[in-house]
């Protein structure tokens, strides 16, 4: 009785625990358990009084003084049939017993390897809590220098996105200088062509006006050269009427008189052609040199507006010399903005790489964690 009640108070503070540190299969195991001691001890007391009984009516049947056949047939034999009835009962029971000791033990052995496997789990957890912590630890560092790198880095980026946007600019309107120079390049190339056109033309015209001057000029002199040979047939006459006024020929005179005034009308009338063909040539002479020194006068203005337009020519150039100082500037503007984006871009690899290695240990923390929440 001494050991049941012990055996029972001891496991009843073992369940208490266990339900307390909600270690499931523990409880389990110790509700068995207190129910095997439960049955053995029922058992033992229920055996001992039915062996004690069975003796006494032995001994009573050994002693046949003491009883009679009739109480011997009525009472002691059906009462020895129960005891022997219950006594196989018992037997049964103590077989089931034995055999729920077995499961019993096995189902211990089964409990001290869980608890083997949950102490190892413990330390293996507190090993992870230790590298959670480390972990943690590690990312909290890691972050600072992300923090740091980003502050370094983010200022950077943008004075290079400022700078771009004034490169552009700058750019832009170094393009819109570049076609506003090239339209006057253009117009101003157009005019002086156009001139240069007009100034071929005009002196195609002059060159050709001279040589007609210079025919002219001959022409005149041609007419001034020729000799009317009817003056001579007129001095001739006059000679003839001379000598008739001396013979006082009046027939030959009368003759004579009449054939000079037909060849002095003759004479007359060529001289006229000849003046006309003299006045149609100074006529013209003076148109070619009307037209000569308007085209003169022409070429003149020309060769001023080309003038003028070499005068602009040389503001244009100086303009495209000053876009070509811009656009050099600009170029080495570019050249070092290109330079320093690199650097930045390095920079920012580097940044995002440090920042990828954090993210991944931020999810290795992660599983960690959820790992650890499983197993607890």
């Amino acid at each position: 009785y001494k050991n049941f009640v012990n055996a029972f108070f001891s496991l009843t503070i073992v369940y208490i625990v266990a339900i307390f540190v909600k270690i499931q299969y523990v409880v389990d195991a110790v509700r068995v358990v207190m129910l095997g001691v439960l049955l053995y001890y029922a058992y033992e007391y229920n055996n001992d009084s039915i062996i004690r009984r069975r003796n006494e009516l032995r001994a009573l049947l050994e002693n046949p003084t003491k009883l009679d056949k009739e109480v011997k047939t009525k009472i002691v034999l059906p009462e020895i049939k129960k005891i022997e009835k219950k006594s196989n009962e018992l037997d049964k029971l103590v077989k089931k017993t034995k055999e729920f000791e077995k499961q019993l033990v096995e189902k211990l052995e089964k409990f001290k390897l869980e608890k083997l496997h949950f102490d190892k789990r413990k330390k293996e957890m507190k090993k992870q809590k230790l590298e959670l912590l480390n972990l943690q630890i590690e990312l909290e560092k890691e972050k600072k220098h992300l923090q740091k790198m980003k502050a370094k880095v983010v200022p950077k980026l943008k004075e290079v996105k400022t700078k771009e946007n004034e490169v552009e600019k700058e750019e832009s309107e170094l393009e819109k200088r570049k076609k506003e120079y090239e339209a006057k390049q253009k117009k101003l190339d157009g005019e002086i062509a156009e001139l240069n056109q007009k100034k071929k033309a005009y002196n195609d015209r002059l060159s050709d006006l001279k040589k007609l001057q210079v025919k002219l000029k001959q022409d005149k002199e041609k007419i001034d050269n020729v000799k009317n040979p009817l003056f001579e047939k007129l001095d001739l006459i006059r000679w003839k009427i001379d000598d008739a006024k001396r013979n006082n020929d009046k027939e030959l005179l009368k003759k004579l008189k009449e054939k000079f005034k037909q060849l002095n009308e003759e004479a007359i009338d060529k001289n006229d052609e000849l003046a006309m063909k003299k006045l149609e040539i100074r006529k013209e002479q003076k148109n070619v040199m009307k037209e000569i020194e308007q085209i003169e006068y022409n070429l003149l203005v020309i060769d001023n507006k080309i003038k003028k337009l070499m005068e602009r020519q040389k503001e244009i150039d100086e303009e495209k010399k000053n876009l070509d100082k811009d656009e050099k500037r600009l170029l080495a503007k570019k050249e070092k903005l290109e330079s320093e984006e690199g650097e930045v871009e390095d920079e920012r690899n580097e940044l995002d790489k440090e920042y990828n290695k954090y993210k991944m240990k931020e999810a290795k923390l992660k599983r960690v964690k959820e790992s650890m929440k499983n197993d607890n």
